[in-house]
């Protein structure tokens, strides 16, 4: 299926220099393809909206290894897709994404692996047979700019409102930024300067300021929906982060769930989150995605349309 205006995050991963090469799509040459489990006519080149999904997609012992990371040059000029469970049998753990064309790699880091994340591994079906895949933890060694990082355009100030801890962030959202419809996605300085924003406005300034504290904040998004006439409900958007094997959501929008909420593991957040919107939903369905790159000045039908066109993490 071809993910339209797809501007997400897509990595690759390599022990090998790429920088700066044009890599040709190819079959993958695997178990899976040579024994027809996995489609074997399409060339391709895979990636994964996540570092650590790219490392489960291996599927190897790969502790203490090291690799580069990468990043199309320029995602705006592919055509990304995604395969269908009977393409890839794995791709409901991992997100698979394909682009069919060339695509030139740009290095945006280099990530060792420390060892597997200790949880249990993850099970998918291939024909009559049952695999598993597992997840590591891994640390960057060296790490560049990133293709969320750049759509994030703001004049280059070094912080914007000076918090230094997470908790300092908060504090000021709450006494300073008030909640206000969308009209336009506001940047960082502009939610600063107005006093307001959405919840996809503050999501903006929350991934900034975060950044900037040397955490590795991420998005994602919620929608309600009726598939039987294509109606659109309620959105909301709201910023979670790791550190250690804990993980945080950070809410300052939305009403009664404000705070920065602890979680032992990332799988806890999602459910607990998704959840919350679900009870609170009129529609019958909900659907929570990875939140995509996004520009100020976007109207809120293209948010909406780039951003439920990135990976499912929940539906119902």
């Amino acid at each position: 299926m071809l993910l339209k205006n797809y501007t997400g995050e897509l990595y690759f991963i390599s022990n090998q220099d790429l920088d700066g090469h044009i890599l040709l799509p190819r079959v993958p040459d695997n178990f899976l393809t040579k024994n027809g489990y996995e489609d074997s006519e399409t060339p391709r080149i895979c990636f994964c909206e996540d570092v650590g999904l790219c490392l489960t997609a291996l599927s190897a012992n790969i502790k203490g290894k090291k690799f580069m990371v990468y990043t199309p040059d320029d995602i705006a000029k592919y055509r990304v897709y995604k395969p269908s469970i009977d393409a890839v049998p794995d791709s409901k753990i991992t997100g698979e994404l394909w682009i069919t064309q060339p695509v030139k790699l740009k290095c945006v880091g280099i990530v060792l692996v420390l060892g597997d994340d200790g949880k249990p591994g993850k099970k998918y079906r291939y024909g009559n047979h049952i695999a598993e895949l597992y997840g590591w933890r891994y640390k960057w060694l060296q790490r560049y700019q990133t293709i969320a990082e750049e759509s994030i355009e703001t004049k280059p100030i070094e912080t914007l409102i000076g918090a230094q801890t997470p908790k300092e962030l908060y504090d000021y959202m709450r006494r300073n930024i008030k909640y206000s419809q969308y009209s336009k996605l506001k940047s960082p300085d502009e939610v600063i300067k107005t006093k307001s924003g959405s919840c996809h406005d503050q999501v903006v300034l929350e991934l900034y300021e975060l950044r900037k504290m040397g955490l590795h904040p991420k998005a994602a998004y919620l929608q309600e929906y009726n598939p039987k006439n294509s109606q659109v409900g309620e959105t909301h958007s709201f910023v979670y982060y790791s550190q250690g094997k804990t993980a945080y959501w950070f809410e300052n929008a939305w009403s009664g769930q404000q705070g920065i909420h602890e979680y032992r593991d990332l799988e806890s957040l999602f459910d607990d989150v998704f959840e919350r919107f679900r009870k609170r939903s009129r529609l019958p369905n909900v659907i929570m995605t990875a939140l995509g790159s996004h520009k100020p000045g976007e109207d809120l039908q293209k948010f909406v349309d780039i951003a439920t066109d990135c990976r499912t993490i929940r539906e119902s």
